[in-house]
């Protein structure tokens, strides 16, 4: 998906955006959501007393705010990239700051200057296809895409890092 000088692709990285980003970014407006929707499952009983009709509104409340705390506290993830940087599981790297880049068949390795490590695997691009072969070939298209345009901001940014690619 491209915006403007951005392009987003999905890309499940389990280990870091799952941890602190998402809670970070999005406790700012789950939490009084959160509370929103607790006083609004108690408003009916409280206008209305305990009944049925009531019991049925306080569920219908409680599983309709539920799918909505869901959505704000799930998010996509996704590898963003951009002129000077690009943006992975939470973090941003910027193309200047790479100290080294190996590319393999299915693994980009980034080292950074002040020493953190990136690593984009061609097996956590998601694909909608069924047929392994066609699963196989979608992964592999996304992950070539990403490297290459990553590996030649790199190389426009940042001349004297070394870019090695094994096949």
């Amino acid at each position: 998906m491209q915006k403007g000088n951005l392009a987003a692709y999905k890309y499940e990285d389990s280990k870091t955006s799952k941890k602190i980003p998402s809670l970070i970014i999005n406790w700012k407006w789950g939490l009084p959501a959160l509370l929103i929707f607790i006083l609004l499952a108690a408003l009916p009983i409280y206008s209305f007393g305990l009944n049925p009709g009531t019991l049925f509104l306080t569920v219908a409340v409680i599983v309709v705010s539920s799918v909505v705390f869901y959505a704000l506290n799930s998010r996509n993830e996704v590898v963003i990239v951009s002129t000077d940087y690009f943006f992975l599981g939470g973090r941003v790297y910027l193309y200047r700051n790479i100290k080294r880049a190996i590319k393999d068949a299915s693994l980009l390795v980034l080292e950074m200057s002040d020493g953190r490590c990136c690593k984009i695997e061609c097996e956590k691009f998601p694909t909608g296809a069924r047929k392994d072969w066609k699963i196989e070939k979608n992964k592999k298209e996304k992950y070539e895409k990403v490297a290459n345009k990553i590996l030649e901001k790199v190389k426009s940014q940042n001349p004297q890092a070394p870019v090695k690619e094994n096949g």
